[in-house]
């Protein structure tokens, strides 16, 4: 009998240090490389010059989704800074963050009225998802 319960202990031991993945990065829905092509393509992204850091995320948000993060930057001539997740499952993006210094001083005025922008906004989101809007 100590010779199995020896034996059970040993074969998870050895077990636990070859751990098994079982993760959708291994075979994702969406890839990693269609993901990139889905964010540049619906949100018409200016990522000349950037750095891309992609990180794939099992838990997005604590929800148990399974995302792409695509992170693009840069901090030679401007910084720039984009973050894209995109949905593994359905290629639908989540969350879409854009910030660049502007190094000239800009003006006070806003560019937009708010009519202007709730229609920039509308026509923007009629590209990024026309099935959600």
């Amino acid at each position: 009998m100590k010779k199995i319960v020896s034996t059970i202990i040993l074969i998870s031991l050895l077990l636990s240090f070859f751990p098994i993945s079982l993760s959708a990065a291994d075979n994702p829905l969406i890839s990693k490389e269609r993901a990139i092509e889905i964010a540049k393509e619906k949100l018409l992204l200016d990522v000349e010059g950037c750095k891309l850091h992609v990180n794939f995320d099992e838990n997005y948000y604590n929800t148990g989704s399974e995302v792409w993060s695509l992170n693009w930057y840069s901090g030679e001539k401007s910084l720039k800074d984009i973050l894209v997740i995109v949905d593994v499952i359905n290629g639908d993006i989540l969350e879409y963050r854009r910030w660049k210094d502007i190094i000239t001083p800009s003006s006070k005025l806003p560019k937009y009225t708010y009519d202007e922008a709730i229609k920039a906004s509308e026509a923007f989101l009629k590209n990024a998802c026309p099935d959600k809007v």
